[in-house]
């Protein structure tokens, strides 16, 4: 159990991390409302890795090995995240190009850029996640 939640948490930290790293790469200054970002990408990348996880343990407890349940489960809760992070990154992207304050476009492309990095940190935690380690025991 506390090998999984640290897995989830360092999914959502590299999230982070991947996120201001970007609007470092793209010259985006880390101003007071970009605060923001910390917690709106915090709670994406929970609600992003609670449910694969809750998807696998399910399937283990149908009696199915590690790789089974990270074969069944992965695709089929990852299309339902693909579609949320799909709509949240449009939303996000409205901002980008409705706001007249260069702060929320900045705001905007930020949050959409770390949405996906959420997306990316979960789907790509879960199948690590399947190799073995936290859900064992």
């Amino acid at each position: 159990m506390l090998c999984t939640v640290m897995s989830i948490v360092f999914q959502i930290f590299f999230a982070l991390i991947r996120t201001i790293s970007t609007m470092g790469l793209i010259d985006t200054p880390f101003t007071e409302i970009s605060i923001a970002i910390i917690s709106m990408i915090m709670g994406v990348g929970i609600d992003f890795s609670i449910h694969p996880y809750h998807r696998i343990k399910q399937e283990l407890k149908a009696g199915n090995s590690i790789e089974d349940a990270v074969c069944i489960a992965v695709p089929s809760v990852g299309a339902a995240l693909f579609a949320s992070t799909a709509t949240t990154i449009v939303c996000f992207m409205v901002m980008v190009v409705a706001a007249t304050l260069l702060v929320v476009n900045r705001l905007g492309a930020t949050l959409a850029i770390g949405v996906g990095n959420s997306f990316i940190g979960d789907v790509d935690g879960s199948c690590d996640r399947g190799s073995g380690g936290a859900f064992q025991g």
